[in-house]
């Protein structure tokens, strides 16, 4: 399942295998017992389940929306100022729309 929900954010393979392997080794490193290490893997593995359940609404809006949770998945947010604004990733037509209320 992790490997399908890395296809379809847009992230490096293997992302949420490796976000369990960081898990466990942050649990094991702060000598966590070892439920709330099997715990912690278990919620790094569905850290981003359900980030594709509006993958139809967003490639309406976007386009191609892949792309578009591939491009804030590169977003540092200790950085605001790259926080782009709300037409930064969305046509400017459709942020008309949008705005409108159609």
């Amino acid at each position: 399942m992790s490997l399908a929900t890395d296809l379809g954010t847009g992230l490096p393979f293997e992302h949420g295998l490796r976000t369990c392997l960081l898990t466990t080794r942050l649990a094991d490193a702060a000598q966590c017992e070892d439920g709330v290490r099997d715990a912690a893997w278990t919620v790094a593995l569905l850290h981003s389940i359900g980030c594709t359940s509006d993958a139809h609404e967003a490639a309406v809006l976007y386009g191609d929306d892949v792309a578009v949770r591939a491009a804030y998945a590169l977003i540092d947010p200790s950085k605001p100022a790259e926080f782009p604004g709300p037409s930064a990733l969305v046509p400017e037509a459709l942020t008309e729309k949008m705005l409108a209320g159609q």
